[in-house]
């Protein structure tokens, strides 16, 4: 028997968060077979290859329980065989590549998604359509720049102080947990963080020191050039930023801390020492997970690689001519580093009796020649890659000088500047200044011997050093696994902290998740469109699964489990105006919903939140959206509605926008009809929130009542245009004291109050033509838009638009009318009268 598992997810992570989706399923569904896009790239494959125990860090044992690598089979296809359309000519391709080639018969029962345990499972248009991720291009024309976050819920919770703390929190936005214990713990850590602004500005500011460690080991390691000391300095200052956030941690935790060290102190070797002292009391930063990963990760290794930086390296001041090691760690370099510091006076001073180099050289001219050409300066430098040179900076030597030193050979000629700073100390023929500002750099007997017993010194430091360094950083790739699982510690405490920092500025609140089929929110806001009202936001409530008078704590334990029928509503349809806040509310639902299972605080005064495997959403979709489908954006919405059908479950929150409405509004009401009947009819339907503006969806030969669906609309406040209420309208209407277009335009002035409340009941008008007001629509086409709503109500037909030009019209045209019907056709002068007049108004009219 063949099993197929299809997953297409977006993964974009680098580094150690690389292909865990694909890990995870590995582990999950242990497949023999994997079939990739031809265009897949050598990491995806390595990972993909690798069995799925040793990418969880397990041991892989053969069938006799010994060690085994037996790596899983990947094949490679064309990107367009990746579809859920093709899933079942995939499955007979690698049924028939299994058997050899052969015609086979297979037979395909049916096709089961595969669940991943512990993930809520939402999909990447849901994400776009909830404002999740925003992402914005670049400005520039040239395509010049990356694209950044805009504004979007992550964007708005994302306050990490360090790159690897931002990468981990898109992660957790990416994949949202139904884990009650993980979600706890980052809501206890959150509620401490919150509880103490102090303490968290203080992790912060921490935190923000500590650069991505095992990337820039990672960088040190493949770079090809020599080390820099900044990149050893980094290294070595976010090392000591996680040694002050560890004792930071440990004075919050001291139990934790003793607890951390005994095991530390155990391991080598003196457990029963630590045992006898006395323990500290608990608190509850002790009970917290993330504090006894920083204080697992942060110990004696970290210390010891960043005293081996320390020792190895001179971090306190910049660098000499690029050296970087600290003496006594290679006596070589430090023979080659005195060697080097010693140059300008080995060639400017006299040893003994010997004079000087550069004055040497000096006396094998004559003092009257010497005197003719005391402009130019002679002086002995050393430049790298070059080696030691006889310059002199005032022109070339002259041929009489030339003659009287056969050995000088002109090298190169220069400007004055690197010259005279390598020649501070210098002997001139006379004293004088230097002549026309060009040097002459001259090899001669003495730069040889100097070069053949010094060599190219600073180059040969140089190489020392990098080999050194080189050897350095060997060494603490050995600290590898302890840097890494120090700087995952480190972004789970930033993300957490971000999220203490974001409540706290917002006003968000714990949400309470439970296990109960159920879902409560009390002042439940939208995280995004509150801070467009200036505070002035309405929140809603929410109650899905519980009954009309129904508490709740969370605690599923102290509650007896309720009967399917003893269960309030968890279908509510909803109705009003348009621009009255349906679609508002409901994505502020579902946003609750997810923030809670990504281990946030929501923006509600309460919440209580049973746990979900998914969010399904049918949300209207950007034309971009459907363009890139290359469908219409109603078969688009109705490939996300058969998509729900098939994947919602009990568990599920679903959200319909004013589905249906991209058809006739027959066969959108039909389609509507039919899905919530279709849910209503299961026991325990997906709780379930939908709007629409179909008004005959309300009627009950439509959509039959049922306890499991609540009707409800986005209340609405209508004031008349003077103190008059609908009662005198109806009166004088009845009293023939008001035209229709009277009472249209009287309809028009009435000002309509969004109150964004969400009560219970249906409203049958969507005060359409008030929105067109508000929207700048001119008054004319206002007034013929209610008269033709009026008349389709009360069943009447549409009479012509009453212009004034019209009526004249109409009114030749009857007399013409009238005159031919009474003309006598054997009368010619009539006949051509009235031909007359009728090309008289058909001229006019034209």
């Amino acid at each position: 028997m063949l099993k197929l598992s299809v997953m297409q997810v977006p993964d974009d992570s680098k580094g150690a968060c690389a292909f865990q989706m694909l890990q995870y399923v590995k582990l999950q569904v242990d497949p023999q077979i994997i079939v990739l896009p031809a265009t897949a790239e050598a990491e995806l494959l390595a990972a993909a290859r690798a069995p799925a125990a040793a990418a969880a860090g397990a041991a892989v044992l053969g069938g006799d329980g010994s060690e085994g690598d037996a790596e899983v089979v990947v094949q490679l296809q064309r990107p367009s065989m990746f579809t859920y359309e093709r899933a079942l000519k995939m499955l007979a391709a690698v049924a028939q590549d299994d058997a050899g080639g052969g015609e086979g018969l297979l037979l395909v029962d049916k096709l089961t998604e595969m669940k991943l345990e512990g993930h809520l499972l939402i999909d990447g248009p849901s994400l776009s359509a909830l404002d999740v991720f925003k992402e914005e291009e670049h400005p520039s024309a040239m395509g010049i720049g990356s694209s950044k976050e805009g504004a979007s819920v992550y964007g708005l919770l994302q306050r990490c102080v360090t790159g690897m703390g931002k990468r981990l929190l898109r992660q957790w936005f990416l994949r949202p947990v139904v884990q009650p214990s993980v979600l706890a713990d980052r809501h206890d850590t959150i509620q401490l963080l919150v509880e103490a602004p102090s303490t968290n500005d203080a992790l912060r500011a921490a935190m923000k020191q500590v650069l991505d460690v095992p990337r820039l080991l990672a960088q040190m390691r493949l770079s090809q050039s020599r080390p820099r000391l900044a990149a050893f300095k980094q290294l070595a200052n976010s090392i000591n930023q996680l040694l002050q956030l560890q004792l930071m941690v440990a004075t919050l935790a001291p139990a934790a801390a003793a607890h951390a060290a005994a095991g530390g102190a155990g391991e080598a070797g003196g457990a029963d020492r630590v045992g006898q002292q006395p323990q500290p009391a608990s608190g509850p930063w002790d009970e917290l997970a993330i504090t006894r990963r920083l204080l697992a990760a942060i110990g004696p290794q970290l210390t010891a690689c960043g005293t081996l930086v320390g020792d190895v390296l001179d971090l306190s001041s910049p660098p000499a001519d690029g050296c970087l090691v600290q003496p006594g760690v290679c006596k070589a370099l430090d023979q080659l580093k005195a060697t080097h510091a010693a140059l300008p006076e080995l060639l400017t001073q006299a040893r003994g009796r010997q004079p000087a180099i550069v004055e040497s050289q000096l006396q094998r001219v004559p003092a009257h020649v010497a005197r003719r050409y005391s402009s130019q300066l002679w002086s002995m430098v050393y430049i790298p890659q070059v080696g030691f040179t006889m310059c002199v900076t005032g022109g070339r030597l002259a041929e009489e000088l030339l003659e009287l030193l056969p050995d000088y050979n002109l090298a190169f000629m220069g400007d004055e500047g690197p010259a005279a700073a390598a020649a501070a100390a210098g002997a001139d023929l006379g004293g004088g200044l230097a002549g026309d500002g060009s040097c002459a750099y001259y090899y001669c007997e003495c730069t040889q011997q100097l070069n053949s017993q010094y060599g190219d010194l600073q180059h040969k430091i140089q190489d020392l050093e990098s080999s050194i360094c080189t050897e350095l950083i060997k060494r603490l790739l050995e600290f590898a696994p302890c840097l890494a699982a120090a700087a995952a510690a480190v972004a789970e405490l930033d993300c957490l902290a971000s999220f203490a920092a974001a409540a706290r500025e917002l006003g968000y609140v714990r949400p309470t998740l439970t296990t109960d089929d159920v879902l409560l929110i009390e002042g439940g806001r939208h995280p995004l469109t509150e801070l467009l009202t200036d505070g002035r936001f309405i929140p809603n409530d929410t109650r899905l699964g519980l009954p009309a008078a129904a508490a709740v704590d969370g605690h599923a334990d102290d509650q007896q489990p309720e009967a399917a029928g003893q269960c309030g509503p968890r279908m509510v349809l909803i109705t009003g105006p348009n621009a009255s806040g349906k679609s508002i509310y409901m994505k502020q639902v579902a946003l609750l919903v997810y923030l809670a299972h990504v281990g946030s605080f929501v923006p509600a005064q309460r919440a209580v939140v049973g746990l979900r495997d998914r969010i399904l959403t049918r949300l209207p979709c950007c034309s971009m959206e459907a363009v890139a489908q290359h469908a219409s954006s109603f078969m688009t919405d109705l490939g996300q509605v058969s998509t729900i059908l098939h994947r919602a479950t009990s568990r599920s929150l679903v959200l319909l926008d004013e589905f249906g409405k991209g058809t006739l509004t027959s066969d959108g009401v039909g389609l509507l009809a039919s899905v919530l009947q279709h849910y209503s009819a299961q026991a325990v339907p997906p709780m379930l929130l939908a709007c629409t503006h179909f008004v005959e969806l309300l009627g009950p030969e439509v959509l039959p009542p049922h306890p499991q669906l609540q009707l409800c609309t986005m209340q609405v406040l209508v004031a008349g245009r003077s103190s008059g209420d609908a009662g005198d309208a109806a009166a004088a209407a009845a009293a023939g004291v008001q035209s229709r277009q009277e009472e249209a335009a009287a309809a028009l002035d009435e000002e309509h109050v969004f109150l964004y409340k969400l009560v219970q009941g249906k409203v049958a008008a969507s005060y359409g033509l008030n929105c067109a007001r508000m929207c700048g629509v001119d008054r004319a086409v206002l007034l013929r838009a209610s008269d033709v709503l009026a008349l389709q109500q009360a069943g009447q037909p549409v009479s012509r638009l009453a212009l004034p030009e019209l009526q004249q019209r109409d009114e030749q045209y009857w007399q013409l009318v009238q005159q031919l019907a009474a003309l006598d056709v054997t009368d010619e002068a009539a006949v051509r009268q009235l031909l007359g007049a009728m090309m008289a108004v058909e001229a006019e009219a034209g």
